[in-house]
């Protein structure tokens, strides 16, 4: 059988003190620019310090605005409002009193329009829907519309 030579790495490739040099270049080169950031800092913070002695009288007045308001049940929240609509719904009251428009039940003001026939009939379609007829004000209608 035929020995088969013994493979290895290359060691004329790599050569480790240049590297080693610029890893150690590398490192005092962040810790340089890390050192002159922390003493720009510094001295931005004592100027501004001598600069504006006091706080602006703004910077006191801030509050912080108040917390949001949730809803802890909101099943709750919604049967209160259902109830309050209901409850007007059902009841007399006054929606501007300076121009005279009160409120009636609902149940009331069925049959007061029913009553009065406030509501617009048209004989051939029954009871219509409280809509202004699109000829009354001059214009005229679609093409092939029953006025």
């Amino acid at each position: 059988m035929a020995e088969h030579p013994r493979y290895d790495h290359e060691r004329s490739d790599t050569h480790l003190r240049p590297l080693v040099i610029f890893g150690a270049g590398l490192l005092a080169l962040t810790v340089a620019a890390m050192l002159a950031m922390w003493g720009f800092f510094v001295y931005l913070q004592d100027r501004a310090v001598e600069q504006y002695p006091e706080p602006s009288p703004l910077a006191e007045t801030f509050e912080r605005p108040a917390a949001p308001q949730l809803q802890s049940d909101p099943a709750r929240d919604l049967e209160m409002l259902l109830r309050q609509e209901q409850t007007i719904l059902e009841s007399y009251g006054w929606v501007d009193s300076v121009e005279n428009i009160v409120r009636i039940p609902i149940d009331r003001a069925i049959k007061v329009v029913a009553e009065k026939q406030l509501l617009p009939y048209r004989q051939e379609q029954g009871p219509a829907v409280a809509a202004p007829d699109p000829t009354e004000d001059g214009s005229e209608g679609r093409e092939g519309e029953n006025p």
